[in-house]
């Protein structure tokens, strides 16, 4: 091997002794192996063969592609559970203080949810679940603080002089320790 040239020497690989053999039919299988490839678009624009029109075509496609993905979606804030009221009226199928079940499934996993006046309390694994059949793991336990708002105390708070204050961990733990 030549030391000032070891980069240029290129290993060679076939799928076969057949395509060994015949070098020209293996080169035309590699480039025929992905579907596009910008050389004969960017032979096009060499040659002068995009007039204007098309010039504007293809950009105001990329621009209005590029503009739709950066759309963002409605804000949507968590109320709670108060009436369920139509234009028909009101439904009564929840009674208020009154607890209630309903059957959802979320990454392969089946959820019985006990929920009361809209919040969800309890998941539990649904027997009737053709894949979990009825197990839940921790992360579906866990589960349940995602259906809950994400405005939730993200921290310890302490209440002061009738305001909360937000407090360390440490801090925390140490007035917990002088409690005890």
């Amino acid at each position: 091997m030549d030391k000032k040239n070891f980069q240029k020497e290129k290993k060679a690989h076939w799928l076969s002794l057949e395509l060994k053999d015949n070098e020209k039919e293996t080169k035309d299988l590699a480039r025929s192996e992905f579907f596009t490839s910008p050389d004969p678009v960017i032979a096009r624009i060499k040659s002068g063969e995009f007039d204007r029109k098309t010039f504007l075509k293809l950009m105001g496609a990329g621009v209005a592609m590029t503009s739709l993905n950066c759309v963002r979606k409605p804000v949507e804030k968590i109320v709670p559970y108060v009436d369920l009221k139509t234009d028909e009226g009101t439904f009564d199928f929840v009674k208020h203080g009154q607890a209630y079940y309903y059957a959802t499934a979320f990454n392969g996993t089946g959820y019985l949810v006990r929920s009361k006046d809209g919040r969800p309390l309890k998941l539990e694994g649904n027997e009737d679940h053709p894949i979990s059949q009825g197990a839940l793991g921790a992360s579906g336990q866990a589960a349940i603080f995602d259906l809950y708002d994400p405005d939730r105390a993200q921290g310890p708070a302490a209440i002061s002089g009738g305001k909360v204050e937000n407090i360390q961990w440490s801090s925390l733990d140490s007035k917990v320790q002088e409690a005890l």
